[in-house]
C-alpha cells in the first residue's frame, strides 16, 4: 500500500514540473502582430480543410468499394445458383482446362517436384490451373472449379473503377464503367463457363491499371507490382501482349526515358515479368509457334463459332452488338464515344487506340470467337461511362441511371433465364455490316441452365459393368471410344465423368473431329467399346466431314463389336454401345490387307494410310455417313 502511495505522489510531482515549464515557454497572443495572426490562423484553417478532404474522399472511396463489393456478392451468388441448377456440363476446352487444373492439384496434392508445376501445362500457360487449386481442393467438380472466375470478376471490376476514376477523375463515372462492365453479358456468362477469358480480362484490365498508377514509370512500389502482373499475365494466355501493346507504349512515349529512376523502375518491371513468366516459354517455344500456327490456319467453316460479316473484317463488331454487350449497351458505347472525342488529346489517344488495336489485328486471322475480344470490354465500359462525366445535375443523371439499372437487371434475366420467356430469340435486323439482334437471346437456345439428362454416366455405369469380367477375367481398365461431337455429349464429357464417378475407363476419341487419323487409329487397334450416336450431327459443317470419316471407319469394322445397349438421348437422337468381341482376327485383317503392311503401330505413316483406306473403301458404302451438322445449342 505504501509503495502505491509513493508512485502516486511521484506522477503528481512530475506532472506539476512540466506544467511550470511548458507555462514559462507560453506566449501573450496580444505581443504578436495582428498579420502574423493572420496567417497562422489561414494555415490552421488550411491545414483542417485539407485534413476534411482528405477524410471525405477516404469516405468516397470506401462507399464506392461497398458498392463494388455488393455488385460482385450479387454476381458470387447468382453464379452459384446458376451452376447449381446446370446439371448438364458443356463439352469441349472447358473439360480440357478442368483436367489441366486436376493434374496441378495432383502435383501440389502429392508433392511432387515444383518444377512439375511450370511444366505440366503444355499448350496454355498454368497460372488460371494453378489459381484454380484451391477451388477444386473444395470438390473435384466443374461447379466447384468453376467459381474460380468470381475472383477473376472482381479484379475486373475493382481495376475498371481504377481505370475510370485515374483517366476522369469522375466518382460517378467509375461507378458507372464498373456497373456497366459487371452486367455486360459477354461477362457475367463467361463467369459460368470454366474458361480462360475471364482470367485474361482480369489480368489485362490489372495490368492497365498499374500502368496508369506507376506515373509515366515513376513509381518504383507500382513498377514492382505492375512487372508482377505482367508476368502472370503472360502466364495465363499468349495473347495477352496484344492488349497491352498499346497502354503500354503510349505511357513510353510520354514518358521521361533520360531519367534514370525512369529506367530503373523499367528494368524492375523487365526483371519482375521474365522471372514469373520466362520458365514456361522457355520449355514450351515449340506449343506456342503451334498455337500461333493454328489459330492462323484455323477457319471459320471449321470452327462455325460465327457467321461472317457482310463487311470483311466486322466480324468483331457483331459479336459485339449481339453476345457481348448486346444492341442497348452498344447505344451508349457510340455515345459515350462521341463524347470522349471532347476530352483532352492523351486519354482520347489512349482508350481509342487502346480499343481499336487489338481489335484490328485479332480481326485479321479467320478463327473468329467471341471470346477473344472479351478483354477489350473494360475499355468499352470506360469509354461509355463518359456520358455521366457530362452530366451536372443530379436529375439528369437520374434520368439515365435508374431507366440503365432497370433495364440492365432485366436482360440479366432474359440472358440468365429467359424470363420473360417471349424475349428469348427476339427480332432481328438486316443491316450493312450483318444480321443485328434487337433483344437478347438466351444464354443457350433455352436461356436457362440446362437440366436435360444425357446419360452419360448410365452409359459409363453399363460399360463398366459389361467389363469387370471380360472373357473370364477382371479387367483392370478398358478403353472406350466416343464417336460423338456435340456439346452436351463427346468425348471429353465421357472423361469427366469417368473421372468424378472414379471408374477404371479410359476415353478414347478426344480431339477426334480436329484430328480423325489419330481417331481412326485408335478405334482400330485400342478400342473395347464405341459410343456412337444416330443421328450423328457434329456441330460444324468442317468437323462433320470428319466425324462421317470415323462413323465409316467404325462401319468398316463393326464385325468385331457386337450391340449391348441403346439409349434415347434428349434431341431425341439414339446411343448405341457397342462391346467388342474378339481382336485381329481374318475378318478384321481387312486393314491389312488394304494397307499392304504389317507394321501398322509402329509406321510412322499408318495414319495417312489408314485414312485414306477409309475415305476410298468405307466412306462411299456408309449411308449413315450423310447427317448433315446441326448448329450447337452451346452460346459460346
Amino acid at each position: 500500500m505504501r509503495v502505491a502511495c509513493d508512485r502516486v505522489i511521484e506522477d503528481l510531482e512530475y506532472n506539476c514540473a512540466n506544467l511550470i515549464s511548458a507555462q514559462s515557454h507560453m506566449i501573450d497572443i496580444r505581443s504578436v502582430p495582428l498579420k502574423m495572426r493572420s496567417q497562422a490562423n489561414s494555415g490552421v484553417e488550411s491545414f483542417q480543410k485539407r485534413t476534411w478532404t482528405a477524410n471525405s474522399l477516404f469516405q468516397s472511396r470506401m462507399i464506392d468499394y461497398m458498392l463494388i463489393s455488393l455488385l460482385l456478392t450479387f454476381h458470387l451468388i447468382t453464379t452459384h445458383l446458376w451452376l447449381s441448377c446446370n446439371t448438364q456440363q458443356i463439352a469441349w476446352d472447358q473439360i480440357r482446362h478442368f483436367f489441366n487444373a486436376v493434374e496441378a492439384f495432383q502435383i501440389v496434392n502429392t508433392g511432387l517436384n515444383p518444377w512439375s508445376l511450370v511444366t505440366f501445362s503444355e499448350y496454355y500457360p498454368p497460372f488460371f490451373y494453378l489459381v484454380t487449386i484451391p477451388f477444386i481442393s473444395l470438390g473435384p467438380s466443374l461447379q466447384s472449379a468453376t467459381m474460380v472466375n468470381i475472383l477473376f470478376l472482381g479484379i475486373i471490376l475493382f481495376c475498371t473503377y481504377g481505370i475510370a476514376r485515374h483517366l476522369f477523375t469522375n466518382r460517378g463515372a467509375a461507378l458507372l464503367a464498373v456497373f456497366l462492365v459487371g452486367m455486360y453479358p459477354g461477362i457475367f456468362t463467361i463467369a459460368r463457363v470454366y474458361m480462360l477469358d475471364l482470367a485474361l480480362t482480369a489480368m489485362v484490365a490489372l495490368s492497365t491499371y498499374l500502368i496508369l498508377k506507376t506515373n509515366l514509370f515513376s513509381s518504383t512500389r507500382f513498377s514492382l507490382l505492375l512487372g508482377i502482373a505482367l508476368g502472370f499475365g503472360m502466364l495465363t494466355k499468349w495473347t495477352f501482349p496484344l492488349f497491352l501493346f498499346i497502354p503500354t507504349v503510349y505511357s513510353l512515349a510520354i514518358s521521361d526515358l533520360r531519367s534514370k529512376k525512369t529506367l530503373r523502375n523499367l528494368l524492375l518491371i523487365s526483371f519482375a515479368c521474365g522471372t514469373i513468366c520466362l520458365p514456361w516459354y522457355l520449355t514450351h517455344l515449340g506449343d506456342v509457334k503451334a498455337a500461333f500456327a493454328f489459330a492462323g490456319s484455323a477457319t471459320t467453316e471449321v470452327r462455325g463459332d460465327v457467321p461472317p460479316s457482310a463487311v470483311k473484317g466486322l466480324s468483331y463488331l457483331v459479336l459485339l452488338i449481339n453476345s457481348q454487350i448486346f444492341i442497348v449497351f452498344f447505344a451508349i458505347f457510340l455515345l459515350g464515344l462521341a463524347l470522349l472525342l471532347s476530352l483532352g488529346r492523351r486519354t482520347k489517344l489512349l482508350l481509342l487506340l487502346a480499343y481499336a488495336f487489338p481489335y484490328v489485328v485479332l480481326s485479321i486471322p479467320s478463327n473468329i470467337d467471341l471470346r477473344f475480344t472479351l478483354p477489350l470490354l473494360p475499355f468499352v465500359a470506360v469509354i461509355s461511362s463518359v456520358i455521366l462525366r457530362n452530366l451536372s445535375t443530379k436529375k439528369s443523371k437520374a434520368l439515365i441511371l435508374i431507366p440503365l439499372i432497370l433495364f440492365s437487371f432485366l436482360q440479366f434475366s432474359i440472358v440468365s433465364y429467359e424470363v420473360p420467356e417471349l424475349w428469348s430469340s427476339g427480332p432481328t435486323v438486316d443491316t450493312l455490316i450483318g444480321q443485328i439482334r434487337l433483344l437478347p437471346p438466351g444464354l443457350t437456345s433455352t436461356g436457362r441452365p440446362v437440366n436435360q439428362d444425357w446419360r452419360i454416366p448410365e452409359i459409363l455405369n453399363i460399360v463398366y459393368v459389361n467389363s469387370r469380367y471380360d472373357d473370364g477375367f477382371r479387367r483392370t481398365e478398358v478403353n472406350l471410344d466416343v464417336l460423338v461431337d456435340h456439346a452436351y455429349f463427346d468425348a471429353t464429357l465421357f472423361k469427366y465423368y469417368s473421372y468424378v464417378m472414379k471408374l477404371p475407363i479410359r476415353i478414347l476419341g478426344i480431339g477426334a473431329a480436329w484430328n480423325p487419323e489419330n481417331a481412326v487409329k485408335e478405334l482400330i487397334y485400342q478400342a473395347d467399346y464405341v459410343v456412337t450416336k444416330s443421328p450423328a450431327n457434329a456441330s460444324t459443317e468442317g468437323l462433320q466431314k470428319n466425324m462421317n470419316i470415323l462413323f465409316a471407319s467404325f462401319k468398316g469394322v463393326q464385325d468385331q463389336f457386337q450391340p449391348i445397349s441403346r439409349i434415347e438421348l434428349p434431341d431425341d437422337s439414339l446411343a448405341s454401345i457397342y462391346k467388342r468381341t474378339h481382336y485381329f482376327d481374318d475378318s478384321f485383317s481387312i486393314f491389312e490387307r488394304e494397307l499392304e503392311t504389317s507394321t501398322h503401330l509402329n509406321d510412322p505413316q499408318m495414319s495417312e494410310k489408314v485414312l485414306e483406306v477409309v475415305m476410298d473403301k468405307f466412306l462411299p458404302r456408309c449411308n449413315e455417313c450423310q447427317d448433315k451438322p446441326r448448329l450447337p445449342t452451346f452460346f459460346f
